[in-house]
């Protein structure tokens, strides 16, 4: 059987109006087990209401169920945003902004993007990398080989170590910035694949690359130009006694893969205006109609509302630059595990409409430098 499971979170699953709770899901592996049934998984990365914890409940599915029966994880590329999609179609109900940000849809609050989304796929990858010798069958998955040539090195403690895990409440900000919205989330990505990876296989001993270079050889461009350059150490006992020393630098570069005019005539910058509303398939009108956008289903939104956004384009292309640059070392605690530790979702609030049920989808040093900020513009 093939499985939409999507993401380990009940929040996300809720916003996707799933219909469904983290423990039926487990119930359904553990069932198929039994009855002699195996499981292809697909999953979406980078949903735009996942946040930190919600990725690092989506790994502690895979890993807590990945010896029941899974023999093939469709990891994905990350949630994209398409005009035959509900998301599309009524951005702001999923927390999208009207704009693009360099060629990749980015939240109305500006706290995930492109950058965000590469950072959890490229991370969910190793992460299954890791799963390797862990597992009672193999569980197939689209292997990066260049990952472990040129993104990563990992040295584990033990190899034979192999924890089982329970889900947890955790804070992922740890990094304290006040730099901007993307920025200060941005800094902190990195955390959930190093917690989760020291939770499943004891201590270990990384270093993480993000460059243009390496980056857009293995995913190309559909994230943006390349603009983050860090190197991630951290080293962990088994205890959980850290340290960690990351570099990291975020350059809002002109994007090269951006084919429109320049300003005062074109509309080139970062942000761009993406209006999908007047659209007229039929499977753009559906996705509409299931929407349930403010504007009309038949002709999308009106001339002057999309002269609002192109005046919005224009105000954020002069006044917001993400840049930033972050030289963080740290050290911390993580043993007490069992204090973060909550139970298996198993309620939801999403109750879908009969007639549409088909159609339901510690101590730290920091210095700073090259910190570009300007004026930040309210969406």
């Amino acid at each position: 059987m093939n499985y939409g499971i999507e993401s380990g979170s009940q929040k996300v699953l809720d916003d996707m109006d799933k219909g469904v709770t983290i423990a039926e899901m487990e119930q359904n592996f553990i069932d198929g087990k039994t009855v002699g049934i195996w499981a292809a998984t697909n999953w979406i990365v980078g949903f735009p209401t996942e946040d930190c914890q919600a990725y690092a409940d989506s790994m502690t599915l895979l890993w807590r169920m990945r010896n029941n029966n899974i023999n093939n994880a469709g990891l994905g590329v990350g949630f994209a945003v398409g005009p035959e999609t509900i998301v599309g179609q009524n951005p702001h109900k999923f927390n999208i902004s009207w704009h693009k940000y360099q060629g990749h849809w980015i939240s109305n609050d500006f706290t995930i993007g492109g950058t965000h989304v590469m950072m959890r796929v490229k991370t969910f990858h190793i992460f299954a990398d890791m799963l390797k010798g862990c597992t009672e069958v193999p569980i197939g998955y689209p292997i990066r080989d260049n990952l472990v040539k040129e993104h990563y090195k990992i040295k584990l403690n033990d190899l034979k170590c192999i924890k089982e895990v329970e889900y947890e409440k955790f804070d992922y900000d740890i990094i304290k910035t006040n730099f901007n919205p993307f920025a200060d989330t941005l800094v902190n990505e990195i955390w959930p694949f190093l917690r989760m990876l020291w939770k499943i296989r004891g201590g270990y001993e990384a270093e993480i690359l993000f460059n243009p270079e390496i980056d857009l050889k293995e995913f190309g461009s559909q994230f943006g130009p390349g603009m983050l350059n860090a190197v991630y150490k951290f080293k962990i006992t088994d205890e959980g006694i850290w340290d960690a020393d990351f570099d990291i630098k975020f350059d809002q570069v002109d994007n090269n893969f951006d084919d429109r005019e320049p300003a005062p005539v074109g509309r080139k910058g970062p942000f761009y205006a993406q209006d999908y509303s007047r659209l007229q398939s039929n499977t753009t009108k559906r996705a509409r109609k299931l929407a349930r956008p403010t504007w009309s289903v038949e002709d999308g939104r009106d001339g002057q509302d999309f002269t609002n956004l192109l005046n919005e384009e224009a105000h954020l292309n002069a006044t917001i630059d993400f840049s930033f640059a972050i030289h963080y070392v740290a050290s911390g605690d993580w043993s007490d595990v069992a204090k973060y530790q909550v139970k298996v979702a198993d309620t939801t609030n999403v109750v879908i409409p009969e007639k549409e049920a088909m159609y339901a989808p510690e101590t730290a040093s920091i210095s700073l430098s090259s910190i570009k900020k300007k004026p930040m513009f309210p969406v």
